[in-house]
């Protein structure tokens, strides 16, 4: 059995719907010889899931799990601080990686060794261009990182960055952010609040900046972390492309030599239609 690293499952909800069950089975399938961990809100009956994960016929019986204060599931925003907080990656320090595998993942082969072999420290599938301005390369994604919701993660270099002490902005930064907002004259003179905050770090953190990031934090590793190390790296699109799809599988499918990839995310939201030509578990669903 690898140890180098684990398939990471979040769970919250009393029990999975029908659409999880099969992004379950699959996950306790593919990864028969893999250590599989849940991880739950502390208030969870987990004894309870995994009783009802007891009646598929793939049960994976090699299953721990850590559990995490209830806030970091009540909502999206909550569970992308989760992932952005050093508590969470350290929980997984005696792993290499992890394999973040939300209930709504779907994972075709397991191809764990040959990503985790990669000199990358995070993958997910390609990231949609919101901003529309679309990459002659791309066809309306982005050229790196990628989605969080099926995703593998370095866990010593991601501890590496939420540990830097590297500050947000430099002194020069700050004086020409002031000069700019309230004029020269200004900006000469900080006041000792200011100056302390130039120099020591303070509001000028990592953890001061991620409190008021806004985004989803998949968003901060693929584009953000290497600021705070600069040997950080996160997946070029083209090997994004064939670590997994998730919106516009139809497009992915074709630029990526009509082959599917390792995994995919949102498999039941986003081209449920070409999804049920090549996900066989459609048809248990009826």
């Amino acid at each position: 059995m690898n140890l180098n690293v684990t398939v990471v499952i979040p769970v919250y909800k009393s029990e999975p719907d029908v659409f999880e069950l099969v992004s379950l089975s699959r996950a306790f399938e593919v990864f028969k010889d893999r250590v599989i961990t849940l991880i739950c809100p502390h208030s969870m009956d987990i004894d309870k899931y995994i009783e009802i994960l007891r009646g598929l016929s793939v049960f994976h019986k090699n299953i721990s799990v850590k559990k995490f204060n209830d806030f970091y599931f009540q909502s999206v925003n909550e569970y992308n601080t989760l992932m952005l907080t050093l508590e969470f990656y350290k929980q997984f320090s005696d792993y290499n990686h992890i394999l973040i595998y939300q209930t709504d993942a779907y994972v075709f082969r397991d191809e764990l060794d040959y990503w985790v072999s990669k000199d990358l420290d995070y993958i997910g599938s390609p990231l949609e261009d919101k901003s529309g301005h679309v990459n002659k390369f791309s066809n309306g994604f982005l050229n790196k990182g990628g989605n969080g919701g099926f995703s593998l993660r370095r866990v010593d270099s991601f501890i590496k960055v939420l540990s830097s002490k590297k500050k947000v902005k430099s002194f020069s930064e700050l004086f020409l952010a002031r000069k700019a907002h309230k004029g020269f004259l200004s900006a000469v003179f900080f006041t000792p609040k200011e100056m302390y905050r130039a120099v020591v770090g303070y509001k000028n953190n990592l953890d001061y900046y991620l409190q008021g990031f806004g985004r989803n934090e998949d968003i901060f590793w693929s584009f953000y972390a290497v600021d705070f190390n600069p040997g950080f790296k996160a997946a070029g699109f083209h090997e994004a492309i064939r670590f997994a799809f998730e919106k516009n599988p139809e497009l992915l499918y074709k630029m990526n030599n009509n082959q599917l990839p390792f995994g995919c995310h949102a498999w039941f939201k986003y081209g449920i239609e070409f999804w049920k030509e090549h996900i066989p578990d459609f048809k248990k669903m009826g």
